[in-house]
């Protein structure tokens, strides 16, 4: 009978369109140097840039309390946050508006999202005759936290001398309270672990379905 208890914690960052440099500067120094700003501005495509973290904190565990199968329990935070930013909202946000002096600026539609809740699950897995192991779990949900900011079209004109200035946004922000539930809900979890040799070597591949809403 296989029983354990674990607790882990782990936040990724990632981005097809930011450089892991750039965002590692940004995130765990106190300064961001010009010249990285604008390596970082070049590397960007035009249109929109993509970026996302997940953040998860949790409590597992696993009590073989059957002779084929054991009880699952789990008490998990989590946090996940997806941006869509513009080329040139980047730009203004970094260097600000005194190198567009003269000119217009016009914003592509950007999007940033934040969602912040907790999970108490309770389960079951269940091992199969070919060693493969089955699980399945249902959990409740407490909604915390979301944030919602969208940029649907802008522009903005600074004056030669910087003396005048002229924004244009049409925009919208959703955003709950500070309390410590904002609603709640139910999910479903599944997955399937099974053991293979491979190149002389025991692998275990895993594939399952997190946190599907009920």
């Amino acid at each position: 009978k296989n029983s354990f208890a674990q607790v882990y914690g782990f936040f990724s960052v990632g981005s097809s369109d930011f450089s892991m440099r750039f965002l590692s500067q940004s995130l765990f120094s106190e300064t961001v140097s010009n010249d990285q700003v604008q390596e970082q501005f070049d590397l960007l495509n035009p249109g929109l840039n993509r970026l996302g973290g997940d953040y998860e904190s949790a409590f597992r565990l696993k009590l073989g309390l059957f002779e084929k199968g054991a009880l699952l329990l789990k008490i998990g935070d989590y946090a996940h946050t997806n941006l869509t930013v513009d080329k040139n909202l980047f730009g203004l946000f970094y260097r600000g508006n005194a190198p567009y002096a003269g000119d217009s600026l016009f914003f592509n539609p950007s999007n940033g999202t934040l969602q912040r809740y907790q999970q108490v699950g309770v389960g079951y897995s269940s091992a199969m005759k070919d060693g493969s192991e089955f699980f399945v779990m249902l959990s409740a949900i407490n909604a915390q936290a979301m944030f919602n900011a969208a940029l649907y079209r802008g522009a903005l004109y600074t004056s030669s001398f910087g003396d005048t200035v002229y924004a244009d946004a049409f925009f919208s922000g959703v955003a709950t309270d500070g309390g410590f539930s904002n609603g709640g809900g139910a999910a479903v979890s599944l997955g399937i672990a099974t053991k293979a040799v491979f190149f002389n070597s025991d692998w275990t591949a895993n594939m399952s379905i997190e946190n599907l809403g009920m």
